[in-house]
């Protein structure tokens, strides 16, 4: 199965733990009231002298360095349990966002996912680190002293088994309310970090059409819903925290009541065992007022959980299909399809029984109206979706059937996007070939027609580029993607559209930089350049999915009406 889908929250041996240490707890206040109760009645009651009550005193301070010591160790776990599941929570986010499918990545919401993965995560800390140590320890603590009280004083028992279920009813019905408060905070932080994401991607958009203000004031709108939502959260926390300080004071209240009269006009207890029960009952609703809060805060984390599981769980589709049976081999590598077919879940759009197959060192073009499915077969080839039927095959076995690293260690895809990370120039060239030597690096910086670029940054290659540093243009990042692919030595290069968008001087840099390639290197491309079509030695036409003409330039003029037409159609271009 799926490793998402069999992720789960690790809890149950840190659960075992935070249990065994509440017990541990709950007998060391019970020894601490004992021994501070018995030095009292033995000063005030007894009139005992000082040498008589050293050892109790002793004994006294360790049993409350003891309570803080296993306190400390209670909350100790659920530091360490918070810490794990985060990690393990983002590493299944990352595989969940990995899988899923490039048609669909870019469909999907970036400020959704990115406060998915930074807020929600982080919220779920509360939750082990604070909900559940509390409730082990609001659940063992409160039980065990009632049953000491109940050995001691039925009368005082009894009340506080009528008083005491008050506080767990009254948290049940808040906490209720505060998770769904707390899903709908996060539901307006996500819309208030997509409308903030769209809004820095789309700025100038919005100048140019004057609608700034408009803008403004939605942006406005969207985080004035994000603090309503967490104000009544707040509200919800405050009103918690009165009503059980509130509940808590009456059935103190009541039990102090009670053991004074038994104490005073019926003399039917002991004024050690009164006492005792009075040490133990304000430490039985502190266990129990503790854990509101608690409760609360574990109710606003169970929101944050809510929509991490709703994230893993979601019916996007997802590629986990690689075997990683077999070794690819270091020598050539041949791509061919079998009846490939592929369909998208979201539309009725699918790509159906293509078959062909690719001699090593050669030039594939794919081409096509827009929509046809060019960049689709792309991902296929280049194994970033899986097929729903039929097989890419290397060297005539099953693509998925290799070890999944091996072949991206093996390709280089080129996008009319490079990513370009926030680091030095350096690093972007480099990315994914850190072993290169710096001989190879200059070579491949004046084969792209990067050197002039470079030399012109004061700090060279040294320049720090991307969001954080210096903006390249579309050229310059083609050119840093063409450099990277370059480094890489990779057996299969695929392009997609590349040059779209370029200017004359730039594209014809890049076409050279890709005749470099054609040496030693299969390269598959989707295309749209009339020279760059004629140029190549296999040709793929598209036509709503279905592979309607293959082969070379002077075969399909002849063989092919949609074909000529389309370079007809591209010469009067």
């Amino acid at each position: 199965m799926d490793e998402v889908k069999d992720w789960q929250w690790k809890e149950r041996k840190s659960k075992q733990l935070m249990l065994f240490f509440s017990l541990l707890l709950a007998l060391s206040i019970i020894v601490q009231a004992y021994l501070m109760v018995r030095i009292i009645d033995q000063i005030f009651i007894v009139q005992a002298a000082f040498g008589d009550i050293v050892l109790e005193l002793i004994l006294l301070i360790l049993a409350f360095i003891i309570r803080v010591i296993i306190d400390h160790l209670l909350f100790r776990v659920g530091n360490k349990t918070a810490k794990k599941n985060k990690i393990a929570a983002r590493s299944a986010l990352i595989k969940k966002y990995k899988q899923t499918p490039i048609h669909i990545q870019g469909k999907t919401q970036i400020g959704e996912k990115t406060n998915t993965f930074l807020h929600a995560v982080d919220e779920i800390n509360d939750y082990f680190s604070m909900y559940l140590p509390q409730t082990r320890k609001s659940t063992t603590i409160p039980l065990v002293l009632w049953m000491v009280i109940l050995i001691i004083h039925f009368q005082s028992a009894l009340i506080l088994l009528l008083t005491a279920p008050f506080i767990p009813l009254f948290m049940i019905l808040i906490g209720l309310q505060t998770k769904k408060k707390s899903e709908e905070q996060l539901d307006e932080l996500a819309k208030y970090s997509s409308k903030f994401l769209d809004v820095l991607q789309g700025i100038t958009s919005l100048k140019i059409y004057n609608q700034s203000n408009k803008t403004k004031i939605s942006l406005h709108n969207s985080s004035e819903s994000f603090k309503q939502a967490t104000m009544s959260i707040l509200k919800i926390a405050f009103m918690n925290s009165f009503m059980l300080e509130v509940i808590a004071m009456l059935g103190i209240g009541i039990v102090a009541l009670e053991l004074a009269i038994q104490l005073i006009f019926y003399q039917s207890v002991s004024f050690f065992s009164a006492f005792f029960i009075l040490v133990l009952v304000p430490e039985f609703f502190a266990s129990l007022r503790e854990l509101g809060s608690a409760f609360h805060q574990g109710k606003s984390s169970q929101g944050a959980i809510a929509k991490i599981e709703d994230a893993l769980n979601n019916s996007e589709e997802t590629e986990d299909k690689w075997e990683n049976m077999y070794d690819l081999p270091d020598h050539q590598v041949r791509l061919a399809s079998f009846d490939l077919h592929y369909s998208f879940q979201t539309s009725n759009f699918s790509l159906k029984d293509l078959n062909f197959d690719f001699k090593n060192y050669r030039k594939v073009a794919i081409i096509g109206k827009s929509g046809a499915g060019k960049t689709t077969l792309l991902n296929l080839l280049a194994g970033l979706i899986t097929p729903t039927s039929g097989s890419v095959l290397v060297n005539d076995k099953k693509l998925t059937a290799y070890k999944e690293s091996q072949w991206f260690e093996k390709i280089a895809y080129i996008t009319q996007n490079p990513t370009i990370l926030n680091e030095t120039l350096r690093e972007n060239l480099t990315f994914g070939n850190e072993t290169v030597t710096e001989q190879d690096l200059i070579q491949v910086i004046e084969q792209v027609g990067l050197k002039e670029l470079i030399d012109s940054f004061p700090n060279g290659l040294e320049t720090k580029v991307g969001e954080g540093g210096r903006g390249l243009s579309g050229g310059e990042m083609q050119r840093v993607a063409i450099a990277r692919a370059f480094l890489k030595q990779p057996a299969i290069v695929f392009l997609d559209e590349p040059t779209t968008g370029l200017d004359v001087k730039t594209e014809k840099i890049l076409q050279n930089s890709i005749k470099e390639f054609e040496k030693n290197t299969t390269i598959i491309m989707v295309a749209h350049r009339l020279h760059t079509i004629q140029d190549a030695d296999h040709i793929l036409l598209l036509d709503d999915g279905e592979l309607i003409a293959k082969g070379d330039h002077p075969s399909l003029l002849s063989s092919s009406i949609e074909y000529k037409e389309m370079i007809q159609a591209g010469k009067e271009g």
